[in-house]
């Protein structure tokens, strides 16, 4: 029987192929997003492993929230954390670190803008704590000199003496000192650059008097363990426990990493779910390959059972050229993955949202979850017509025709109506739990899969009746060739019917996302103006501007609306929004169940009736 097999395969070679493309793009999309996932965090943690190489300790502070995506925000710490780190025996040097928003200015007044939108200021240390390399003039010394990076002076327009202006805090103008590359990346993370010495850098990017963290380097006399123990023992000594933290540079690195994945969490679980859909509708197309072959092999099946071959025989032989399918289509598509992940980064590359990359990763368990899907996919989608082969009486080889057995519809019909009915059920009664709401939504589309075969006959009646009115017997054959078989119709449908429910619910769900979005603002906004920042990016307005608005006698309210993440009771992220009190009543309409705009003041919250319930809280 497998020589048998062989000569199949052999001789049916195209049809093989052509079957195996289902696999070879779903799994292409699998193994790419895994591919690309790999090398971005491959890419990634070389450039941390270069950011701190000679950093033997990090000093951060010990309090954090959860933003966005899970990604933590670390609060500044003391600028004092300077000198307690360089304090601490076997520290031959310690300087600041601090990065915040900053938006460079071009000539044309302009600011420079990336494709990521991002914009960073910073503090450009010296010696080997530094990961920048000045390629032209000097460090910046003194609150009016500045360092940009050499794409961002380049897209700028700018040369060395040159005036800068750059908005962050405040907006000041700089002198153009020196143009620098972070070690053999012209800006990282695609961001515009404006460096400064520690003291400017605290004052103007920072909040004066704090920095994000402290660099500490060792005299190499204590192994890094003991050199950040030694370091905390002192923090814990000057500013209390649990204020500061120490860490040693292979565990910065590590924590890095870690928020890297975080970020790129989201990205890869939307590629990988679309990749898992592609593979359900691979199933479809090899379920209807494989019934369709059965049918056409009925009289050569039955021949192989009148001289003597077994049920399981037969079966094992179609389950062995789906297993040769799926074992091409996984490596096609393993291969094919790895082309789509370069071509993501070239994608990237041509936005302007280049990444710093090196050679393709590919790792055993992306080869080895390419190759169980694709393969575990092709002998699901086989298996039962594998078997249906196998149930083949012998008589049959004496039959001049290839047909698939018609089976009674009532145990579809009622599986259907149970998933359809289930999932109603759970949409009303449960629709507020993310994980109920999702089942529901399965359910119901497994229902309607169901029903497919049902609703094939009457709708293609419908849809064919014009059919024998203008193309004869040629729509007639058509017709009935789409009615004879409602179950291998629904079958054939169903990868369409997938593909068209993807793209009308995403499309519906943004739609409505946007007109409630627009509604909502639109009631709860009541003023007449919006002032936001053309400077782009993030960087938001001093508080200056909101008290020149108010000294303007044609204005009667204008209140700054600011955003923080902070932790809940509960532990988790929450977002903040800040208002002034004073003037919210006549911009922002809020229906208070309890409570007013005139009870927030500076030692207390308004919160919304859902997180009262969530965590319990009352006024």
């Amino acid at each position: 029987m497998f020589r048998l097999v062989i000569r199949n395969v052999t001789a049916r070679f195209g049809r093989i192929v052509l079957t195996a493309s289902a696999i070879i793009v779903s799994t292409a999309f699998l193994s790419g997003t895994f591919i690309f996932r790999d090398t971005l965090e491959r890419s990634f943690d070389a450039l941390f492993a270069q950011t701190f190489e000679n950093v033997d300790v990090y000093v951060q502070s010990a309090n954090s929230t959860e933003a966005l995506f899970g990604i933590e925000r670390r609060d500044p710490t003391s600028v004092d954390a300077v000198a307690i780190a360089r304090s601490v025996p076997g520290v031959v040097d310690a300087q600041a670190s601090v990065e915040d928003d900053a938006i460079v200015i071009a000539k044309d007044g302009e600011p420079i803008k990336r494709p990521s939108f991002a914009a960073s200021g910073g503090t450009i240390n010296t010696g080997d704590l530094s990961v920048w390399r000045m390629v032209d003039g000097r460090l910046p010394n003194g609150p009016g000199e500045v360092v940009l990076d050499t794409q961002t002076a380049e897209d700028g327009g700018y040369s060395i003496g040159d005036v800068v202006k750059v908005n962050s805090s405040t907006s000041r103008e700089f002198i153009l000192v020196g143009t620098a590359e972070y070690n053999d990346i012209s800006t990282p993370g695609d961001a515009t650059w404006a460096l400064f010495d520690e003291e400017t850098a605290t004052e103007f990017i920072s909040k004066p008097g704090y920095i994000d963290a402290v660099l500490v380097q060792g005299d190499r006399t204590l192994s890094d363990e003991q050199l950040a123990a030694r370091v905390q023992d002192a923090f814990d000594e000057a500013q209390g426990p649990g204020v500061s933290e120490a860490l040693t540079g292979a565990e910065v690195v590590e924590q890095s990493k870690t928020e890297l994945q975080k970020g790129l969490g989201f990205f890869t679980v939307f590629l990988s779910i679309f990749s898992f859909i592609a593979l359900g509708v691979g199933c479809f197309v090899i379920y209807n390959v494989f019934s369709i072959t059965a049918a056409q092999r009925r009289r050569e099946n039955a021949l192989l059972r009148a001289i003597g071959a077994s049920r399981q025989q037969v079966t094992r032989s179609l389950l062995l050229e789906a297993l040769a399918i799926g074992v091409i289509g996984s490596i096609s598509g393993l291969i094919a993955g790895a082309f789509l992940a370069v071509g993501i980064q070239w994608a990237l590359d041509a936005l302007g949202l280049g990444i710093p990359s090196r050679a393709l990763s590919i790792t055993f368990s992306t080869v080895a979850i390419t190759l169980i899907a694709g393969v575990a996919t092709t002998l699901i989608a086989a298996a039962v017509p594998a078997v249906g082969a196998g149930r083949i009486p012998p008589v049959a080889a004496m039959s001049e025709s290839a047909f698939e057995r018609v089976r009674s519809m009532r145990s579809r019909v009622i599986a259907a109506t149970a998933f359809v009915v289930a999932g109603v059920l759970s949409l009303t009664s449960i629709a507020s739990a993310w994980a109920a709401l999702g089942a529901a939504v399965v359910a119901i589309f497994v229902g309607v899969l169901l029903f497919g075969p049902l609703m094939a006959n009457p709708i293609s009646h419908l849809l064919g009746a014009p059919l024998p009115r203008f193309r004869g017997i040629t729509g007639s054959i058509a017709r009935g060739n789409v009615q004879r078989n409602p179950r291998r119709t629904a079958r054939t449908a169903a990868p369409v019917l997938i593909g068209v429910a993807l793209v009308v619910g995403a499309t519906v769900f943004a739609a409505s996302l946007k007109t409630q979005l627009r509604e909502t603002i639109g009631e709860l906004f009541i003023g007449d103006y919006v002032i936001n920042s053309s400077n782009g990016g993030p960087v938001s307005f001093g508080p200056d501007i909101v008290d020149s608005l108010n000294a303007l006698p044609e204005v009667g309210g204008a209140s700054g609306l600011g955003f923080a993440s902070m932790t809940g009771t509960d532990g988790k992220g929450i977002t903040v929004r800040a208002i002034d009190s004073e003037f919210a009543t006549g911009l922002i309409d809020l229906r208070f169940l309890d409570g007013s705009f005139d009870d927030l003041t500076n030692d207390g919250m308004l919160i919304s009736e859902g997180e009262a319930k969530r965590s319990g809280l009352g006024v």
